[in-house]
Parts: C-alpha cells; sequence; structure tokens
C-alpha cells in the first residue's frame, strides 16, 4: 500500500509533546501535516513508514518534535534513518521539549543527512549538494 500526501511540510512529534506543550498546535501543527508516534509504546519500525512517506510525496521541509526523554530518541533516529534512505535532499530539525513543557530549542538541523555522517550544517550541505550535482 502506497501512502501519498499533498505535502510541503512535515511534522514527526511524540504524542507526549501536544499534551507537554501547550502551543503545539499553534507553533508546529499550522501548515503542516502531522504524524504522531511514540516508539516507547508502538511496536513498529518507524524508520520504514517514513521513508516511504519520504520517498512517495514532495516534503520540502521535516521537523521532528521530541521530549527530552530517553524514549523520544527512538522517534529522532528512526527520523534520521528514513531521510537518509530516502535518496531525497530534505531540510530538517530537531525540537526538544522538556519535561517541565518548555521548547527547549533546535537540537539540530541540517540539510540533508547524506549517506555518511558529515555535513550537518545547512549552508555546507547546499555546497556538497551543488558540488556533488557538478560531479555526477
Amino acid at each position: 500500500m502506497r501512502l501519498t500526501l499533498r505535502v510541503q511540510k512535515l511534522l514527526i512529534a511524540a504524542d507526549c509533546t501536544a499534551y507537554a506543550y501547550a502551543n503545539f498546535h499553534q507553533e508546529f501543527m499550522r501548515g503542516k501535516v502531522t504524524l504522531i508516534g511514540c516508539p516507547k509504546l508502538d511496536a513498529v519500525d518507524y524508520s520504514e513508514k517514513l521513508t516511504e512517506i519520504l520517498r512517495s510525496n514532495d516534503i520540502q521541509s521535516v521537523t521532528i518534535l521530541r521530549m527530552e526523554v530517553p524514549c523520544c530518541g527512538g522517534l529522532e533516529m528512526a527520523a534520521k534513518k528514513a531521510l537518509q534512505t530516502s535518496g531525497k535532499f530534505i531540510p530538517w530539525q530537531v525540537v526538544t521539549i522538556s519535561i517541565d513543557g518548555k521548547n527547549s530549542g533546535l537540537k539540530a538541523q541540517g540539510r540533508p543527512i547524506p549517506p555518511f555522517n558529515a555535513l550537518r550544517i545547512s549552508c555546507l550541505a547546499v555546497k556538497y549538494h551543488r558540488f556533488h550535482k557538478r560531479a555526477t
């Protein structure tokens, strides 16, 4: 089954972020398609589903919204793996919400996650992309 969305911006959020952060809807959901999950409670590999969504759609950016608790690391890792295996250059960011409901700010930002662990800063990734395009 192929999931097709007409979306430009994607929000991948841990389900507890909506409860912990009062401005969840206004600050994060507005203008984005939202996918919500919990790697601790769901017995699925999110990376496979996310990879298919990224490959099948014209997604312009991905925001990963997680809590600062260790179990949310699984959601972040699955999203990063999907970004890497999708084969697309998609800008992404991780925003962490503290356990007391405050926005801890951006944890990471990049464009894209290349096949090797380098170039995680957006402007460097753009230079990489331009160079890579000319070299091929």
